[in-house]
């Protein structure tokens, strides 16, 4: 399952400034604040989409329940 990932960090090139940045501290969060906004933003999205298929486009793209 890691197959592409390894290729996909394997096959790209470092970036020069990497070690220029500073490390993270001990009790940063992994995801952070703009991860979590575009979870629960593509979540919404994804709500507001299915929900406009399942009930607004009865006959149109889909068949009647």
């Amino acid at each position: 399952m890691d197959t592409f990932a390894a290729l996909a960090l394997a096959t790209e090139p470092p970036a020069d400034d990497i070690l220029q940045r500073q490390p993270y501290a001990k009790n940063s969060p992994i995801v952070t604040d703009v991860m979590w906004r575009n979870v629960f933003g593509h979540a919404i999205y994804q709500i507001i989409t299915i929900i406009v298929v399942i009930f607004a486009a009865q006959g149109n793209f889909v068949e009647y329940y």
